[in-house]
């Protein structure tokens, strides 16, 4: 999902099975290195949970994370929290 949201950012990719008022929403470049870092440890703590019981959209994110991560369902979720992680400053 991280090469995926770089590539998207910085040369684009075929949109695949995402709809285009998904990718509509997304950011178009690469943040601040700094940035980038804190919210990559943001997703890395919601996939680390080890209950789940966390507010709307990371429960979303974290059931995603934890099931079969190469069906498209979860990508369709999981990958905008990762192109909003290296192109913003706020993750949701």
């Amino acid at each position: 999902m991280l090469f995926g949201a770089i590539a998207y950012l910085l040369v684009g990719i075929p949109q695949g099975d995402l709809q285009q008022d998904e990718l509509a929403k997304l950011p178009n470049k690469i943040t601040n290195e700094t940035q980038v870092r804190d919210n990559l440890q943001v997703l890395a703590s919601i996939i680390d949970d080890s209950d789940g019981l966390l507010d709307a959209p990371y429960a979303e994110f974290w059931k995603a994370s934890r099931s079969s991560t190469q069906r498209i369902a979860s990508r369709r979720v999981r990958f905008p929290f990762y192109v909003r992680a290296v192109g913003s400053d706020n993750i949701i």
